[in-house]
């Protein structure tokens, strides 16, 4: 029996080709450049999620 990740991750990639080939263009992310371009953001625009943001950063 495959376990939920191994699903997830055969679905996602039958999904993706099944879109590709209906035309849909996937973009790769520079996911380091994303989160230098955002650092300090949450924190100076929204104080108040503090808490919140440090336990977003902490899943990582």
């Amino acid at each position: 029996m495959q376990d939920a990740s191994a699903r997830m991750v055969d679905t996602e990639a039958e999904l993706r080709t099944d879109l590709e080939s209906k035309g849909m263009t996937f973009v790769s992310v520079d996911i380091d450049a994303f989160r230098n371009a955002l650092d300090g953001y949450a924190e100076r625009e929204f104080p108040e999620l503090q808490e919140w943001v440090t336990k977003v950063q902490a899943v990582n």
